[in-house]
């Protein structure tokens, strides 16, 4: 698979609901760049509903460059909730969000094949109220050189238009920026050159 040089994700969060056959269902789309923050927003999502029958989610996470997915169908049906949702967000190609679909049972049982729409819908319905922004994938690297190439490395990342994020003076010094993930091997041969190969680049 190609590097990917922008993607697709929404910037917000968004909640949606509806009725079929009874059950009440809620549609909650919400940007995620890592398992804590999925973890948080669905611990959220569950301290709001937690009476709800149940919180099936699906998420995309980009990581290093790679598409990340998994979803939960959270006690209903095997494929019944959580693929369908993961389905519609794959489908419009989007990263870095979860989708959490709460459902209320009605007393009515809608069959897999009913719920597999109804919990599609809902991710689409959601999908449909948020506007989808374009972003350049990030790389945050820490820096490890002696202190006394600071001159070298700080020479380097000037040239390359790169904003530092901070410094740490320890044994070895430590820089932390964050740059596009497209331009980490070029920094990093530049860093190798001007340090002999003293300086360390490390994902943070």
């Amino acid at each position: 698979m190609s590097e990917l040089q922008t993607y697709q994700t929404i910037e917000s969060g968004i909640e949606i609901e509806f009725k079929r056959s009874n059950s009440r269902f809620i549609g909650i789309a919400l940007p995620a760049t890592d398992h804590n923050e999925i973890q948080h927003h669905l611990d959220g999502v569950k301290k709001r509903f937690p009476d709800a029958s149940h919180h099936c989610t699906a998420y995309r996470l980009l990581k290093e460059g790679k598409v990340e997915e998994a979803s939960d169908n959270d006690g209903e049906p095997l494929n019944s909730a959580g693929p369908p949702i993961l389905q519609v967000i794959a489908g419009r190609e989007l990263l870095n969000l979860m989708v959490v679909v709460v459902r209320y049972f009605g007393g009515t049982k809608l069959g897999v094949g009913g719920l597999i729409r109804a919990y599609g819908d809902a991710a689409k319905m959601a999908l449909d109220e948020i506007p989808v922004i374009t972003k350049i994938p990030q790389a945050q690297l820490r820096i490890r050189y002696p202190h006394a190439l600071t001159g070298a490395v700080m020479g380097v990342l000037h040239h390359n238009g790169v904003d530092i994020d901070s410094v740490d003076y320890d044994e070895l010094a430590q820089a932390y920026i964050t740059i596009p993930l497209s331009q980490r091997a070029f920094l990093e041969q530049e860093l190798q050159e001007a340090c002999a190969g003293q300086a360390e680049v490390h994902d943070d």
